[in-house]
């Protein structure tokens, strides 16, 4: 009976064994996992982070150049502005190769706008790792920057076409170098206020 019983509690004593052990391994690895989990997280919030710096860096860049041609721009836009107004008020209005001329003096300046930083971290997949806030901010200033740079396409599409180089066709691209060229000065002046707001905003993002 003696034998019996010493028998059980060792058995027992083996089964509370056998259980701790499995414990330890199984708290083993889920300490492994979360340590794992904890390493994968840190790396993608350094991806995320070094992916807005050269965001930054990037619209930085592009505020620079918006900011320093909008002014000519606006000059441009006003001068069309006169010419179409004699356009649109008399009759047989004649505009000649001179009032063209002053009115883009130098053409228009296209601003080389970069997005490679952008489209990294799309590609890489480190905007999903970033705030939702100020991914969808920053997916909608790019976006406002390919709406702007389309415009200045448009621009070019209809000042280089052989056409509107006619000085019979003058006063029709006038006109319509008059509305485009209105609709970039509000993109850029719109640019131009975003810009320092984003660039604040994601130098928040790592102090």
């Amino acid at each position: 009976m003696l034998l019996a019983k010493t028998g059980s509690i060792k058995l027992k004593h083996r089964v509370v064994l056998v259980l701790f052990e499995a414990a330890l391994i199984v708290l083993g690895v889920l300490l492994g996992l979360l340590a794992n989990q904890w390493r994968t997280g840190r790396a993608n919030e350094e991806t995320a982070r070094a992916a807005l710096r050269a965001i930054r860096a990037e619209l930085q860049v592009n505020h620079e150049q918006v900011e320093r041609l909008l002014p000519y721009h606006q000059q441009i836009r006003d001068s069309l502005y006169v010419v179409s107004v004699r356009v649109t008020e008399g009759e047989n209005v004649v505009v000649t190769p001179s009032d063209m001329q002053r009115a883009l003096p130098k053409g228009f300046s296209v601003p080389l706008l970069q997005t490679t930083a952008w489209e990294l971290a799309k590609q890489t997949g480190a905007v999903s790792h970033m705030d939702f806030e100020i991914a969808a901010d920053l997916a909608r200033l790019y976006g406002q920057q390919a709406f702007f740079q389309d415009k200045l396409d448009q621009i070019g599409q209809n000042w280089y076409v052989a056409g509107n180089l006619n000085p019979a066709n003058f006063a029709a691209t006038a006109l319509a170098l008059n509305m485009l060229s209105g609709d970039i000065v509000i993109q850029e002046e719109r640019l131009v206020e975003r810009y320092p707001e984003m660039i604040e905003r994601l130098a928040a993002e790592d102090p």
